[in-house]
């Protein structure tokens, strides 16, 4: 499916709390969370090394993933089940969140 992909736009603490909140609050859908994973583990390893995963967990509607390197080598033509967007590097880290098709996204999409 396509995906609509954001760039740098929940970048603020309330932002981030907010999805953190709904993300932990969620139970895992152990289907589709893992067929999920398995999928953006094989988008991630067309990069070549050029980004590395730090940690990747899905629940029933949400993911975050982390990773290390140079997010830009993400091919564009990478599909994720859901609606995709980065937010800042946090702790040397830059962070993909991505919300499953169909589910609510527990933030405002960023600014054009």
């Amino acid at each position: 499916m396509d995906t609509e992909a954001f760039d740098a736009a929940a970048t603020d603490a309330a932002a981030r709390e907010q999805f953190d909140a709904a993300f932990a609050a969620e139970a895992r859908d152990e289907a589709w969370a893992s067929a999920t994973e398995a999928a953006i583990e094989a988008i991630l390893a067309t990069t070549d090394g050029a980004l590395r995963l730090v940690d990747l967990r899905c629940q029933s509607t949400l993911c975050r993933i982390r990773v290390d390197g140079d997010r830009d080598a993400l091919p564009t033509s990478a599909h994720f089940a859901g609606v995709a967007w980065w937010l800042a590097e946090q702790g040397g880290h830059s962070t993909l969140l991505l919300v499953r098709d169909g589910a609510e996204i527990p933030l405002p999409p960023p600014a054009a």
